[in-house]
């Protein structure tokens, strides 16, 4: 069973998003830097993945007028081998790390347990942050990016981009109300073509067991955004839900929504920083401005690796949840 976890001592402080011309199409107005190239100013595609990261985190603290010193935690994953460009960045600090890896869902399992560490009140600001670089993933989860395979119409394309964001116990107009952290399941599948459908049944899986634990229906959020369905897992997604009563007409998928107007994208965006650049952009303003009021991220992860696929195992999937609400003004 999934655990969900109503908050009150936690808030979204500041938020740092950076990406590509390609993800910046239906974003452009809400990201802090955008970049040409997955390069950013590096030569290999690692170089591009760590700037981004260190000017999204840039951001973040100069937006919550904080220092470094002024971290008690960082949480932080990425899909680089052994969450590699997430574990040199946090060498940058002298602050307690987390590594953490839930493939795409990253984001939302970090923040759902710096969340929980604000709530036990043993910190006060937190720094979460992950990233995703087409070049740097795609080869270990699929085939080497110069091999030149033709994808599947079902294939996701993971986006280039990173997110910081800072949580903190000081109250903000963006509350994370509450938390549901999901659990593995064997989606008795090995097609890592169409990993959008196979990651629905956790994304199913983890929100009706939060709808039943705050005691909700769909209907009662203005936004449920899912990360890395895609198109095609989207819309299996709304059928499984449909299925049960449920009104699935407030229910959108990040990516879907990065690249719904670029076909090469094939089925749309997925990796860790997919959500985060949408729900730390474009959301959050929304909410900021009360366009939205009540708004739920679920994100999703695929948890198999180049080597387990080989060996013929079924993909296991995640989906961990964060509800956020607009605090009335007083």
């Amino acid at each position: 069973m999934g655990i969900n976890i109503k908050l009150d001592n936690c808030y979204i402080y500041s938020c740092g998003v950076v990406a590509t011309k390609e993800e910046a199409l239906h974003l452009s107005d809400y990201l802090d830097i955008v970049h040409d190239s997955l390069f950013a100013d590096g030569k290999y595609y690692v170089d591009g993945e760590k700037q981004m990261l260190i000017e999204a985190i840039s951001f973040a603290l100069t937006k919550a007028q904080l220092s470094k010193d002024d971290l008690d935690f960082i949480l932080g994953g990425d899909l680089s081998n052994q969450i590699t460009t997430s574990t040199e960045i946090a060498t940058l600090f002298e602050t307690s790390y987390l590594g953490l890896f839930s493939a795409c869902a990253t984001s939302v399992e970090a923040i759902n347990i710096a969340s929980i560490i604000l709530e036990g009140k043993k910190a006060k600001n937190i720094l979460v942050y992950t990233s995703s670089n087409y070049g740097v993933s795609e080869r270990q989860f699929r085939y080497p990016t110069t091999y030149g395979i033709q994808k599947k119409q079902t294939c996701t394309t993971t986006v280039n981009g990173a997110v910081a964001i800072i949580l903190s116990s000081k109250k903000t107009k963006i509350k994370v109300s509450a938390v549901t952290f999901g659990r593995a399941i064997d989606s008795l599948s090995l097609n890592v073509n169409d990993m959008g459908s196979l990651m629905a049944i956790a994304a199913f899986d983890t929100l009706k067991k939060h709808l039943k634990a705050s005691e909700t229906n769909c209907k009662d959020y203005d936004l449920i955004l899912t990360g890395d369905l895609s198109k095609v897992g989207i819309s299996v997604l709304k059928q499984m839900l449909k299925e049960e009563g449920e009104d699935v007409d407030n229910i959108s998928d990040a990516g879907e929504l990065i690249y719904k107007d670029n076909e090469k994208k094939l089925a749309g965006g997925s990796g860790p920083a997919c959500l985060p650049l949408v729900a730390f952009s474009l959301i959050i303003n929304k909410m900021e401005s009360s366009e939205y009021k009540k708004v739920l991220l679920i994100a999703t992860g695929s948890l198999h690796s180049k080597v387990s696929v080989a060996q013929q195992h079924n993909i296991p999937v995640i989906a961990h949840l964060l509800e956020l609400i607009k605090e009335e003004e007083k």
